[in-house]
């Protein structure tokens, strides 16, 4: 009988990806150095900072469909350029972009389904576009990064982080989109979707303050920051990354009881949850989205890593920053100056709710009440918003939006309710909303006014 022999033959494969390298800051200015790293995944032989993630380009004008790739491979296939240059600025955001891209893979992202536009070195007018943003690029989820007073924000890592995450959310996740329910225009899912992004961004570089570089183009310290005191639903004013301050304050107490790892994951699969959550109950039942849908996930994910007893402390922070209550109504401080922001109208249907209600009582012996609005002067026209105000019971709304219920409608350019009207309501717990038909957001200040 022959013997048969089996022989295992290896080949080695080139590889489809180069080990090319950069010129980049190691992190964020000034506190980091400039090294040169691989650049990973750029298909071998790249020409450009194209790979299957990511296109990074620069633009001059406001349309991101238009841009040139400048930085080029140098004859060793590398991108040696140095700060100063637009080529640096795109080598740096690509190389930064992946490693985050990394870091929320070993957490269980399962990568993107298509390329990233990624448009930096664009200078916008003062005042005309934000320092970075998530938004479409020719039909796909892209982003953009601006210079600002000479302030490149593909320089800070936080920035760049905090963008990237709000794409990496639209694969987790559809119900942090805006949408309207019984209450009016549903921010807690905004306000999920800021926090969580600041928390990853946070998380990922270790330092709880966002974008202390690009702040420099605005003259503060940092964008925002998860060393807060914010709690919910009293620190709420309807502007989303106002309104994840409590929740981003919240996740940065948990990590720092329980750690980044346990953390980073927990938050992760919490998002996957609520998306799981919306989708097979609330939904069908047509039941409101909460934060604290979200924080009862956070909580469930930490016990189930943690265990029973040592979950208590995370039960315990947050309910100190009132996320497992269910209220999307902040109470309304009387003497006082507060802040609320009403969304601009959507262009489909001609109009938008605030955010959020806002509730007061006068008191049953009060004597003088005035309710005074303002707005900052640079946004909505007010001849195109209207107040409404409810007794005893929130106002509710269509799911296009409109107004459900009311009790008394004002025209907000007015500007004031007077005393009389007021005090025919004493004793009485008053519930505020806003409509908008303008087409941009309105910033309002409210000072209810009581004795």
């Amino acid at each position: 009988m022959k013997k048969l022999v089996f022989s295992l033959i290896l080949y080695a494969i080139p590889s489809l990806c180069s080990a090319a390298t950069g010129r980049v800051f190691s992190g964020t200015p000034p506190n980091c150095s400039i090294i040169l790293d691989e650049l990973s995944d750029l298909p071998k032989g790249a020409k450009h900072l194209s790979s299957p993630s990511f296109k990074v380009y620069s633009v001059t004008a406001k349309d991101f469909n238009q841009g040139k790739q400048l930085a080029k491979a140098n004859p060793s296939g590398n991108f040696d350029y140095f700060p100063g240059n637009p080529e640096f600025a795109e080598a740096n955001a690509y190389y930064h972009l992946n490693r985050f891209t990394d870091f929320m893979k070993s957490l269980g992202f399962k990568g993107f389904s298509h390329q990233v536009p990624v448009a930096v070195n664009f200078r916008p007018n003062p005042g005309e576009f934000p320092l970075a943003g998530a938004t479409d690029i020719g039909g796909k989820p892209g982003l953009f990064i601006t210079i600002q007073n000479d302030i490149n924000l593909a320089f800070d890592i936080a920035i760049i982080s905090h963008e990237l995450f709000h794409i990496i959310q639209g694969t987790i996740t559809r119900v942090l989109d805006f949408h309207f329910d019984k209450l009016g225009a549903n921010n807690s899912s905004l306000a999920i979707a800021e926090s969580t992004a600041d928390y990853f961004a946070a998380s990922y570089i270790g330092n709880p303050n966002i974008g202390e570089y690009g702040a420099k183009a605005i003259q503060a310290p940092y964008l925002s920051t998860l060393l807060n005191g914010a709690r919910h639903p009293i620190h709420r004013i309807g502007q989303s990354h106002f309104d994840g301050q409590a929740i981003s304050g919240a996740l940065w107490e948990l990590r720092s009881v329980y750690g980044a790892k346990i953390v980073d994951l927990t938050v992760f699969r919490s998002l996957g949850d609520i998306e799981r959550e919306y989708v097979e109950v609330l939904k069908p039942n047509k039941e409101i989205f909460r934060i604290s849908h979200f924080a009862r996930a956070v909580l469930l994910n930490i016990k189930n890593q943690v265990g029973e007893s040592r979950s208590e402390m995370a039960k315990e922070i947050l309910l100190d920053r009132g996320l497992l209550m269910d209220s999307r109504i902040a109470p309304l401080s009387p003497n006082r100056e507060n802040e609320v922001w009403v969304n601009a109208a959507d262009p489909t249907i001609g109009y938008s709710s605030s955010s959020i209600q806002m509730k007061f009582r006068v008191p049953q012996n009060a004597e003088d009440a005035v309710l005074n609005l303002s707005h900052d002067g640079n946004s909505s026209d007010l001849s195109k918003v209207k107040l409404y105000l409810k007794v005893d019971e929130p106002i509710l709304f269509n799911e296009d939006g409109s107004i459900a219920s009311f009790t008394h409608e004002f025209s907000a350019a007015d500007m004031i309710i007077l005393k009389s009207q007021l005090l025919q309501l004493r004793g009485k717990e008053i519930f505020m909303s806003f409509l908008n038909t303008d087409s941009s957001e309105l910033q309002l200040t409210v000072q209810l006014h009581l004795k």
